[in-house]
C-alpha cells in the first residue's frame, strides 16, 4: 500500500512547501505516497492553500479553530495574553487527542505511518492516543514553547526531548539558524532543510517583460515601502530616476493574489528581510528574480517571535552568554569573560565565506558568544549582529544588499538588465543544485522514518545542506 503521510500545522509554512516537494516525490515514483494534508489555521481563508487546509468539520471543531483564530492578538486576549485562544487549548490537549482518536483512530490507526508537525510543535502529540502511533517529523520554526502556558513549559520541553529522542522519530528545521537554536537551548542535533518555495519555482520565471519597473514587495512595517516610494518617485518627478517602483499590492487586477509569472515579469523585485528563514524571499529566488533587500535591517531578524522564547531548556540555558551582563564598568561580558572589544576582533563575521555544514559541524552551543534568542525589552547590538549573520538572507548567494533609500536608487542605477539577468542565471543555478539536494533529503528523511522506523542512522550521518 502507499505510505501515508498526514501534515498537520496551524502556521502554512514550511508545510506549504514540504507539502510540493512530497508531491513531487510521489510523481517521480521514488515512492507510493498518500500525502494527507490537514492544516487547521486562520490562513485558510485563503483559495491558494484551500489543498492544504482540513476539509474535516469535526477536526476543526476538536482542534477548536473557531475560538483560537479569534483569540490570537494581545487586544483580543486582553490580561490573558497574547495567543490566549491556543493557550487554551494546550491546557486541555489530552482530552483533544482523545476526542482526536475517537473520530479519527477507527480509519487511520495503523494506516498512517508519518506525522509531519509543527508550528505549533506541541501539535505532535495528536496522535499519541493511538494503538499505533505513525512515526514523527517534528518541524522546529519556532520554538517548542510557543503558545504553551506557563505552568506546562517544563514538563512539555522534558516531554519534547524524549519524544525526539526516540528512533522512530525526528526533529527537523528549516534553516541554519533555527538549528542552532535547538542545539543551544535543549543539547540536540537536529538536520535542517532549505526551504524552496517550490509551488512558486514551478509558476513563474524571471522575463524582465516590465524592464522598467521594479517590484515592491509586501513589508511588514507601515513606512518602509511608502517611505521607499515616495522617494523613488520625487527622483523620477526631477528626471533624475528612469524607473518606476510598483507596489505589490497596486498592481491592477492583481491585489494581494497575484500569479507568480505576473511578479516575475517586473525588472527586479525589493524585498522586506522580516524573518530568519522566509518562504517568500525562497519564492522569488526560485523564480530566479534578481533581489534586493535592505542589509540595516537584518537585526530586526532577531526580534522575530520566532526568537523571543527561551524557556525552558536544559542545564546550557543557565550559561554565561545566555543573556550578557552589565558590568561595574558598563561593558557588555559574554561568555568566559570576553569584552565587547574582543568579541568584535573574533567573533563576528564567523559566518562569511563558510559552507552551511562547516557552521554545523563547528556549532558549539557553549562557545557560542550570544544567545540565539532576544529579549523583548533590551537590545544587544552585537548579539543581533551575530546572529543576523545566520539568516538566510545573508547565507544565500547572489542577493543584493543596500543600505537605505539612496544607495538602492544607486544600485538600480548602475546595474544593468544585462546585470540582473546575468544575477538571474547564477540564482537559477543555486537553485536547481538546492533542489536537487533537498528532494534527495527529504527522500531520505522519509525512508528512514516512514520505511526503516529508524532515524538514528540519519544522526548519526548527521547529515544537512
Amino acid at each position: 500500500r502507499p505510505l501515508v503521510i498526514w501534515l498537520m500545522s496551524k502556521h502554512p509554512s514550511p508545510l506549504y512547501d514540504v507539502y510540493e516537494i512530497l508531491q513531487d516525490l510521489a510523481q517521480t515514483g521514488r515512492f507510493s505516497l498518500d500525502i494527507r494534508s490537514n492544516m487547521v489555521s486562520e490562513y485558510c481563508e485563503y483559495p491558494f492553500l484551500a489543498e492544504l487546509c482540513s476539509k474535516s468539520e469535526r477536526l476543526n471543531e476538536i482542534m477548536q479553530l473557531e475560538t483560537f483564530k479569534n483569540f490570537m492578538s494581545a487586544s483580543q486576549c486582553g490580561e490573558r495574553g497574547q495567543w490566549c485562544g491556543l493557550k487554551d487549548l494546550h491546557r486541555d490537549f489530552e482530552e483533544v487527542t482523545i476526542e482526536f482518536e475517537r473520530s479519527f483512530g477507527l480509519e487511520n490507526d495503523g494506516i498512517v505511518d508519518v506525522y509531519i508537525c509543527g508550528h505549533p510543535l506541541f501539535w505532535c502529540r495528536l496522535f499519541e492516543q493511538f494503538r499505533q502511533p505513525p512515526g514523527i517529523i517534528g518541524v522546529w520554526d519556532v520554538s517548542p514553547s510557543f503558545a504553551v502556558p506557563a505552568e506546562m513549559q517544563i514538563a512539555w520541553t522534558e516531554h519534547v526531548k524524549a519524544l525526539f529522542t526516540r528512533k522512530e522519530n525526528l526533529l527537523i528545521s528549516p534553516c541554519v539558524s533555527h538549528t542552532m537554536q535547538a542545539h543551544w537551548l535543549l543539547g540536540m542535533r537536529v538536520p535542517y532543510f532549505q526551504l524552496l518555495g517550490w509551488k512558486a519555482a514551478k509558476e513563474g520565471r524571471y522575463s524582465a517583460l516590465r524592464s522598467q519597473e521594479v517590484l515592491v514587495s509586501v513589508f511588514h512595517t507601515p513606512w518602509e515601502a511608502k517611505a521607499i516610494m515616495k522617494i523613488t518617485d520625487r527622483a523620477r518627478a526631477e528626471g533624475k530616476f528612469p524607473f518606476s517602483l510598483v507596489n505589490w499590492e497596486d498592481i491592477p487586477g492583481c491585489g494581494t493574489s497575484c500569479g507568480k509569472q505576473v511578479l516575475a515579469n517586473f525588472r527586479a523585485v525589493v524585498l522586506d528581510a522580516y524573518d530568519t528563514a522566509n518562504l517568500k524571499l525562497m519564492e522569488f529566488y526560485g523564480m530566479a528574480m534578481p533581489s534586493f533587500y535592505q542589509r540595516g535591517e537584518l537585526w530586526r531578524t532577531t526580534m522575530r517571535w520566532a526568537r523571543a522564547q527561551a524557556v525552558p531548556g536544559d542545564e546550557a540555558t543557565n550559561d554565561p552568554g545566555r543573556r550578557p551582563e552589565e558590568e561595574e564598568d558598563s561593558e557588555w561580558r559574554t561568555q568566559e569573560g570576553s569584552s565587547i572589544a574582543r568579541l568584535v576582533e573574533s567573533e563576528l563575521l564567523v559566518a562569511q565565506g563558510r559552507t552551511m555544514e562547516e557552521l554545523l559541524n563547528s556549532m558549539d552551543r557553549r562557545q557560542q558568544p550570544f544567545s540565539p534568542y532576544t529579549s523583548s525589552t533590551k537590545t544587544d547590538p552585537l548579539s543581533k549582529a551575530y546572529w543576523s549573520q545566520y539568516t538566510d538572507w545573508a547565507l544565500m548567494p547572489h542577493l543584493i544588499p543596500f543600505d537605505g533609500a539612496a544607495d538602492l536608487l544607486g544600485q538600480l542605477l548602475t546595474h544593468s538588465l544585462n546585470d540582473l539577468k546575468e544575477i538571474s542565471e547564477k540564482m537559477a543555478q543555486h537553485y536547481r543544485h538546492l533542489h536537487r539536494v533537498t528532494a534527495s533529503w527529504w527522500h531520505d528523511v522519509i525512508f528512514l522514518v516512514g520505511i526503516s522506523k529508524d532515524s538514528s542512522l540519519w544522526l548519526q550521518k548527521n547529515i544537512s545542506l
